[in-house]
């Protein structure tokens, strides 16, 4: 289900109490509501919202073991 949902843009399995990360695009909080609604019938939603991000993204290097 959650692959056709056209708001998920990242969805990943984690450990821990919550099953789920979802990163989602949405407008507004409308959107946001929307879409915790579609979701709610599947399991317990609990949202955040990022307010800003000091480290956006970093690309993983190989490490290079010397023998």
């Amino acid at each position: 289900m959650i692959a056709s949902e056209q708001d998920v843009i990242e969805c990943h399995r984690v450990t821990g109490e919550i099953g789920y990360i979802i990163k989602a695009a949405v407008e507004g909080m409308e959107g946001l509501r929307q879409l915790v609604d579609r979701l709610m019938v599947y399991s317990y939603v609990n949202t955040s919202i990022v307010l800003t991000s000091p480290v956006e993204r970093r690309h993983v290097q190989p490490v290079h073991i010397q023998d």
